[in-house]
């Protein structure tokens, strides 16, 4: 929540650069803030609180389903070897979504379709392999596995694209704007409230998922007119 808040509704209402814009200093500072925050996320993820993260079974030991290398305990994979084949599994879907940018940004322009739209389709492609990993945890009752692949999904994709888009930015003279509109400042605010009420609970249900997915719809339908 704070990044999402210093990120892209911060630049709405500081003064020293015009509007959705920041200044140096605090550009420098929205770049540190974000990958600070990211590098404590991973240190209680995997270090300090490991437990946290790990499923438990009955007797309170760590629940490694079966044939699951690499997990807590099995001593079989090292971080080192997951970092590098996440980067190998990471590298097509980048290039295929820079391929696939050209093309996008032409057929929308041809359907007279908003802007926007070819970004969400780079978005849905880039963003597929984790929403996809985490469904299948979730259909295989594997709640924590879920939870952890859509958290830290969420939490790079923030705490990364904003400081890389703002060094892109600064390296190349760019003027980066990274204020929402008012349109997409409410849709943000009130899915941050709805998420702060989903989680805070010790149970969700169908309609926290239902009143998520209305959410998604209302954005859909804002993208094309507002």
């Amino acid at each position: 929540m704070p990044l999402a808040v210093v990120g892209l509704l911060l630049p709405d209402v500081t003064r020293t650069t015009r509007v959705g814009t920041m200044s140096t200093l605090q550009m420098w500072f929205v770049i540190c803030a974000s990958i600070v925050l990211y590098g404590i996320f991973l240190a209680v993820q995997n270090v300090r609180h490991r437990e946290f993260f790990v499923d438990v079974d009955g007797d309170g030991r760590p629940d490694v389903p079966a044939g699951a290398a690499g997990h807590a305990g099995d001593g079989r994979r090292t971080v080192g070897f997951h970092g590098a084949m996440m980067l190998v599994c990471a590298l097509p879907m980048v290039l295929l979504a820079h391929d696939l940018a050209a093309p996008m940004n032409r057929a929308v322009d041809a359907m007279g379709a908003p802007s926007a739209l070819d970004g969400l389709f780079i978005a849905i492609l880039v963003l597929s392999p984790e929403a996809l990993s985490a469904a299948r945890a979730a259909a295989a009752n594997q709640l924590q596995r879920a939870v952890n692949i859509l958290l830290g999904s969420v939490l790079a994709t923030i705490s990364l694209t904003i400081p890389a888009v703002l060094l892109i930015g600064w390296f190349t003279g760019r003027t980066v704007v990274l204020g929402l509109d008012q349109v997409d400042m409410l849709l943000l605010l009130v899915t941050l409230a709805l998420a702060n009420i989903t989680f805070s609970g010790n149970r969700t249900h169908v309609l926290h998922g239902a009143v998520h997915l209305l959410m998604f719809a209302a954005y859909l339908v804002l993208l094309f007119e507002r």
